[in-house]
């Protein structure tokens, strides 16, 4: 499941559609992780994790979705005593087996 990027929210837009239609999703609405109005507390110690150690997440995949969307989430991370901003790019890839031209491929190259 994505998470909320809890910045620049609105809808985005497809990379690449599954379902042959445009599609859009808004990552920041109530049904997204991090956004629920009533999420349980090992959920947003999760959530926490992630967002608040960009120094050490790089990045977030994941799928659910039935189109490929890319969005950065609003992070940040501990200098010494100093809490610094940032984004961790998140991509959400589609997690389509059901259908006939099913597969992804995503290439990560580390610099």
């Amino acid at each position: 499941e994505p998470i909320t990027t809890r910045d620049n929210c609105g809808a985005i837009s497809t990379l690449w559609y599954s379902m042959g239609a445009h599609r859009q999703l808004d990552l920041c609405g109530e049904n997204i992780i991090g956004a629920k109005p009533n999420e349980d507390a090992a959920t947003k110690a999760v959530y926490s994790l992630i967002t608040e150690n960009a120094d050490v997440v790089k990045g977030i995949f994941c799928g659910h979705w039935h189109s490929m969307f890319y969005a950065n989430v609003k992070a940040s991370y501990k200098d010494g005593e100093t809490v610094k901003d940032a984004v961790i790019p998140q991509l959400i890839a589609p997690g389509n087996p059901y259908l006939d031209h099913a597969g992804r491929v995503v290439r990560i190259i580390v610099r």
